[in-house]
């Protein structure tokens, strides 16, 4: 009821992304069917089932293209079930296993804004969102992060 209808477009487009992104070796896309059930545990606020049923996916099909969408998915729900160190760790590992990951750059914003709001550490969260411009000098987020970063030397970090 919340969403508008922009949104659910963005949520379609986002599903068929991944769905052509992603084809598995096998014709039943069971990999992505798994994704699917795991993603609707998380949007259901099941977290630790989500975590659960990403771990199982990663598990068997850690080598399938739909291994870093799995992986984003399961730091979200780490995170949402308050497990901050364990999703620091989940957010920090994606850009090393999945450098060419479209959610690569995502992922380390996720990872800085963690060290910022929920870690207390401006000054490590500083140096993440700087790298996150290095590395991704074309990401939709460095407005944010170059907000972020301004934000936090005002502060004297």
């Amino acid at each position: 009821k919340q969403k508008t209808t922009s949104d659910v477009a963005n949520d379609a487009i986002e599903l068929r992304v991944l769905l052509l992104e992603n084809p598995g070796p096998d014709s039943a896309n069971a990999a992505v069917q798994q994704f699917a059930a795991a993603k609707l545990l998380f949007r259901q606020r099941q977290v630790e089932e989500a975590i659960e049923a990403t771990d199982q996916l990663l598990a068997y099909w850690g080598q399938h293209p739909i291994a870093d969408d799995t992986r984003y998915l399961r730091a979200q729900a780490l995170r949402a079930a308050h497990r901050t160190d364990e999703a620091l760790l989940a957010f920090g590992e994606l850009p090393l296993v999945h450098a060419n990951s479209s959610l690569a750059d995502r992922s380390m914003f996720q990872y800085a804004t963690i060290l910022e709001e929920e870690m207390g550490n401006p000054a490590e969260a500083l140096k993440a969102y700087s790298d996150l411009l290095l590395r991704f000098p074309g990401s939709l987020l460095v407005p944010e992060v170059r907000e972020r970063i301004r934000s936090l030397r005002s502060e004297g970090v």
